[in-house]
């Protein structure tokens, strides 16, 4: 099968892989009988979509998008179906509402899933979660599914389905150039930094020594700092205007 890393220039990839053998796949600190129970014996995951479904359920009402990354992968794209279908001209009822854990390390996850206002947000949807490939869906869709078979304030949410983006944003990327309902940039681990999709209007991206990526497509997000358009992360990189 093929990986978002096909094709990219050597300089861009890891020089190597390395294998570990890890208690929790995504660390969320929970109670190992509680993790061998969630994510083996109660169902599994959840339903895997291609990435042509994924978008036709980005589009249906009665739905929330769960962003289960990191807040600062988030800050910089994300699916957000409203907004785009304004700018794609995509004419839609509703479309899925997104919700943000803004968790700044996987830990947050769990907490944020038993807050009384997420449970609030999640009752009577269809839920749709993604992430940069699909690991950390993998987990995050399965607690839930546990907590929906397992605790009776969740089961009580009559919650539709959980789906998630086989794959992740990188695959919807190739199946969608124009964007499809993704706003932003996709933050990635190896040294793209980030790219975005490959017709997105300005997105001629190409590699500088000094700095890697350069692009045209302007920033959604903001410098932490000074609050000026910024979305590139590096070791020891500041904003222009920092």
């Amino acid at each position: 099968k093929s990986c978002s890393t096909d094709n990219l220039p050597d300089k861009q990839r890891f020089p190597k892989l390395n294998v570990f053998e890890v208690t929790e796949l995504v660390t969320y600190g929970l109670n190992p009988t509680i993790v061998a129970h969630a994510f083996q014996n109660t169902g599994g995951t959840a339903t895997h979509l291609e990435p042509q479904e994924y978008h036709e359920k980005l589009l249906e009402d009665n739905t929330v998008v769960i962003d289960v990354r990191n807040q600062y992968e988030s800050d910089i794209g994300h699916f957000d179906p409203i907004e785009a279908s304004k700018n794609e001209n995509i004419n839609i009822a509703g479309g899925a509402q997104m919700l943000n854990p803004k968790m700044r390390k996987s830990t947050e996850f769990p907490v944020w899933l038993d807050k009384p206002e997420t449970k609030a947000q999640l009752k009577g949807k269809q839920v749709l979660m993604y992430c940069t490939g699909g690991v950390r869906c993998e987990r995050a869709s399965a607690l839930l599914r546990h907590k929906m078979q397992t605790e009776e304030d969740v089961k009580d949410l009559d919650i539709k389905g959980v789906y998630q983006l086989q794959g992740g944003i990188d695959k919807y990327f190739k199946a969608f150039p124009n964007g499809g309902c993704w706003k932003g940039k996709n933050y990635t681990f190896d040294k793209r930094f980030a790219h975005a999709p490959i017709n997105k209007t300005g997105n001629k991206t190409e590699t500088s020594e000094n700095d890697g990526l350069k692009d045209s497509l302007s920033p959604i997000s903001k410098c932490a700092s000074c609050s000026k358009p910024e979305d590139k992360y590096r070791g020891k990189f500041r904003c222009p205007t920092c």
